[in-house]
């Protein structure tokens, strides 16, 4: 069967684009260390890859999340821890107070103690978090929520819940619900510093002392929330720094290439692509000599 010139030519020509594209793709992956360039590179790989690096994308938004839940938790824990000291202290000047020793100049030394109590009272429920949030404000947090005003402390946030994402499905309010036990607790350093100015030993052991005992147990009951949402957060995000390494692992796993295999294929690829060249310059020049 007589081979044309022209299918000759066309198969060397194949041959050499061939060749071409195999040495093509063996530089581009010692070039980028990667085994995957393209999805033609290896459709079924590139899928998993895809995959695995939205799931990794995925956690990443997570632990942004939790990082925002962090900031929240500790500043609400550390406000709350020194409202606990605060109100310690206005116990101890309400028992001193209800003390039979007192002179109503002692008592009055002592009110204005707990008017300061207030003031800081007041700074603590205004805790603003990394951001400049008023954490203690509900959703409505770029203003401050509360003031007080003739002994009453006023709350102008909202009740609504900050959530965060912290899983596939999992959520998690980072914000605490506080206003009703601030108002009480400010309500009960109130009635102490009346009772203490008036000279009411009477109301100070029955009224005031019960009162900051029940303020007091409920702003650790505040506190303890805020702790074990920092723990759940901590604990959230230990999880996902191992995901993201089982992630890391996977990717390279598919996408990397081992770059002295790639550097053997890639000289392989150059000396089979030169060697297309020669055949078909040869061809080429053989079919010259067919008209000659």
């Amino acid at each position: 069967m007589r081979v044309s010139t022209n299918q000759v030519y066309a198969n060397r020509q194949r041959l050499a684009n061939s060749r071409l594209a195999e040495y093509v793709e063996a530089q581009n992956q010692v070039a980028s260390g990667k085994r995957i360039n393209e999805l033609s590179d290896d459709a079924p790989g590139a899928l998993q890859l895809l995959r695995t690096k939205s799931l990794s994308r995925a956690v990443t938004q997570y632990d942004a999340n939790l990082k925002t839940g962090k900031d929240y938790l500790q500043n609400t824990e550390s406000a709350l821890t020194d409202i606990d000291k605060l109100m310690d202290r206005a116990y101890t000047l309400a028992l001193a107070g209800a003390n039979e020793s007192q002179d109503s100049e002692s008592r009055s030394a002592m009110a204005l103690e707990v008017r300061s109590l207030q003031e800081q009272f007041v700074r603590l429920a205004n805790q603003r978090g990394s951001s400049g949030q008023y954490v203690f404000a509900g959703q409505e947090h770029d203003a401050a929520p509360y003031q007080a005003v003739a002994g009453v402390l006023n709350f102008t946030g909202d009740q609504n819940p900050i959530l965060i994402e912290i899983s596939h499905g999992n959520v998690l309010r980072v914000n605490s619900d506080s206003h009703a036990t601030f108002q009480e607790a400010f309500g009960a350093l109130e009635e102490l510093r009346v009772n203490l100015e008036s000279g009411a030993q009477g109301a100070l052991s029955g009224v005031s002392i019960p009162r900051l005992q029940d303020a007091n147990k409920d702003i650790n009951a505040l506190r303890a929330a805020a702790g074990t949402g920092i723990n759940t957060v901590n604990r959230q995000e230990d999880f996902n720094e191992r995901r993201l390494e089982d992630y890391a692992k996977d990717i390279s796993d598919i996408e990397d290439v081992d770059l002295a295999d790639a550097i053997s294929r890639l000289q392989q690829a150059e000396v089979a692509y030169q060697a297309a060249l020669q055949v078909s310059a040869k061809s080429f020049q053989l079919s010259l000599l067919d008209y000659m």
